[in-house]
């Protein structure tokens, strides 16, 4: 199996650079290694926001049988000395507003 790390790199029109990395290899384990290296490659040391901790997908083509390793990162950082900031936890529980079943009003009465 072939591998490859892509990175894509903004410019830095906003004081930021944008980072976006993917990656293609053998093991989940060096896709995870592979990705922390960019990460660390760019941003140690420097002001940076991490969007995407970095972090891997595995998956089996069902005709094939081939299983795929991809591994992913995404951070902005500046040039300057600073700290990395983490993305908020997400909240599982979340209802993004919805309503539940029991809140919405029956339709018995509706002509």
């Amino acid at each position: 199996m072939n591998w490859n790390t892509d990175i894509w790199l903004s410019s830095n029109d906003d004081e930021y650079y944008h980072v976006l990395a993917r990656c293609l290899w053998p093991t989940p384990e060096k896709c995870l290694y592979e990705m922390e290296r960019v990460l660390h490659a760019f941003a140690d040391g420097r002001k940076a926001f991490i969007r995407r901790m970095p972090a891997v997908a595995t998956e089996t083509d069902y005709e094939s049988g081939i299983t795929i390793h991809s591994g992913s990162v995404r951070f902005s950082f500046r040039t300057e000395p600073g700290e990395w900031k983490y993305p908020e936890p997400i909240d599982e529980g979340a209802s993004f507003g919805l309503a539940s079943l029991a809140d919405v009003p029956s339709n018995e009465n509706v002509l």
